[in-house]
């Protein structure tokens, strides 16, 4: 059934024979879409929720969780727009997104008054990105093959490739190397991009942190494919690659293209922070990256070691550039172009996302260059600043001393006389919101994560303690049995169960070795 609905005819009309079937653009010429699914049941399910659901918009509460699936969260969840909320983007421009999927980020850029075009090559996505968008006039969603199309010249502010050039080699035609593929694209996008138009990347790092511990690759679920390079005779045949910091750069060397980088963490598929290229000396920076470490995103079993250990111990040495999990980057034809656009060090997404437009402002940031963060969204410039500790997080630390070699007994005292000192100075916050100096001792102020602002803490100090202990455990849990004997140490339950006696036992020494 063809659509009466051509309110919005795509720019790529210009240059292509198209026709609107059911509110989607179409070459007249096509037989058939790109085969790339997430199987038929996860696609009925998507239908059927955005069918029922009553706000589309990019931070709908209906879409905030949670999932059955890691498919259902990838494809609706507000967190996916977190990825172009850190970037000072154009007012009102025009935006050819490569890649659509199912429309998360379309409709990010549709909510923001954007004129998209969304380029979509499975037709069943395409049908799920034009559900998405529904209601909004200013988005043409086009399911075709990218390589098929002709793209008019300088007709786009933004270009977008996300999740997108890792599989450029798969659906490339002439057989070309990964390399040439990708070289191939940024080459078209290019020509189409206006005067000082921009094009934006998020794609994995072939030597993320996470891959360098042996987790599995996102794409192919084992480990060391992409460490070794995607080595002939393995999974890497299936046309799939990502790049590391010093590819990416021969690559934009190549094209003569400058470039920007921004960090996502965990990762640019669900971004809960945005540190820009130079903000991880901001302060602060330090208890982001040792928050918001590397989550596996794949079925694989991960393999025993202590990754979020040495995660963190590769950002604070300032490999975070060349190590991060995945990158952003904003491309362009010359520096000048690129002023400007990360205002931010970094920013932390609070509850804004997924909870509606009235709690953004418990988004924090801290503007390049300040000492102080600020509110995200506050249209307020001279806003009061917010006190930020000069440490790390309580858990971080905990997680250093435990795998430095210390003992059950040392590390349940070390545990209990942080966790009483902090009821002492009513420190009874989240675990999360604990902070450590530079010597280990507990610190008098607390990290303000915007996520936690309104969380309820237990009333009872045992019940809080044991909250406090289940976080440290949920988020060590790998670690520490990669680097600590948990049978000579009785396991973590018995831990925990150590820490709660020294607590209600006043005749404990409640120094625990450490200076308050």
């Amino acid at each position: 059934m063809h659509s009466e609905n051509t309110l919005c005819p795509p720019i790529l009309g210009t240059t292509n024979e198209l026709t609107c079937v059911d509110g989607v653009w179409r070459q007249a010429s096509q037989a058939s879409g790109i085969d790339y699914s997430d199987g038929q049941n996860e696609e009925s399910i998507l239908y059927e929720t955005l069918a029922q659901a009553k706000n589309l918009a990019w931070n709908s509460p209906e879409f905030a969780g949670p999932y059955c699936s890691w498919a259902q969260e990838y494809h609706l969840s507000p967190l996916r727009a977190n990825l172009l909320r850190g970037l000072r983007l154009p007012e009102a421009g025009c935006v050819l997104e490569v890649g659509a999927g199912c429309g998360a980020v379309t409709r990010f850029l549709g909510d923001q008054g954007f004129r998209v075009d969304a380029v979509e090559g499975s037709v069943k996505r395409a049908n799920l990105a034009r559900a998405r968008c529904t209601g909004l006039d200013n988005v043409s969603i086009i399911s075709a093959d990218f390589h098929g199309l002709q793209y008019p010249k300088e007709s786009y502010d933004l270009v977008l490739f996300i999740g997108v050039l890792e599989y450029a080699q798969r659906f490339a035609p002439d057989g070309l190397s990964s390399r040439e593929a990708v070289i191939r694209m940024l080459t078209r996008a290019v020509q189409a991009l206006s005067a000082d138009g921009k094009i934006i990347i998020a794609i994995e790092n072939r030597l993320g942190a996470k891959y360098l511990s042996g987790w599995p690759e996102d794409h192919l679920g084992t480990s060391w494919s992409g460490v070794a390079g995607y080595p002939a005779g393995s999974a890497a045949e299936a046309g799939i690659r990502t790049f590391d910091k010093s590819e990416w750069e021969g690559i934009f060397r190549e094209l003569q293209l400058k470039h920007r980088s921004f960090y996502l963490l965990p990762d640019y598929k669900l971004p809960k922070a945005f540190i820009r290229e130079g903000g991880d000396d901001a302060p602060g920076a330090n208890a982001i990256y040792g928050r918001y470490v590397s989550v596996n995103r794949t079925p694989a079993p991960l393999p025993s070691g202590p990754a979020r250990f040495q995660q963190n111990a590769l950002y604070r040495a300032g490999l975070l550039s060349s190590c991060a999990d995945s990158f952003g980057i904003v491309v362009a034809r010359s520096d000048e172009e690129l002023e400007g656009l990360m205002p931010h060090d970094w920013i932390i997404f609070g509850a804004g996302a997924g909870a509606g437009a009235g709690s953004m402002e418990k988004d924090l940031c801290i503007k390049s260059g300040a000492n102080s963060p600020t509110a995200f969204t506050s249209p307020n410039p001279n806003d009061r600043s917010i006190t930020l500790p000069q440490g790390e997080p309580l858990f971080q630390h905990w997680l250093k001393r435990a795998a430095s070699g210390t003992s059950q007994e040392e590390f349940s005292k070390l545990l209990a006389g942080h966790l009483r000192r902090a009821v002492q100075a009513g420190l009874r916050v989240p675990g999360w919101g604990l902070m450590a100096s530079e010597t280990g001792e507990l610190m008098s102020e607390i990290f303000p994560w915007p996520s936690e602002c309104d969380l309820p803490v237990a009333t009872d100090n045992r019940l809080w303690a044991a909250s406090v202990l289940d976080g440290f455990f949920e988020f060590a849990k790998t670690d520490l049995e990669s680097v600590v004997d948990l049978e000579s140490w009785e396991g973590l339950g018995v831990l925990k169960q150590q820490v709660l006696e020294r607590l209600r036992d006043p005749s404990v020494d409640s120094a625990s070795g450490e200076r308050n």
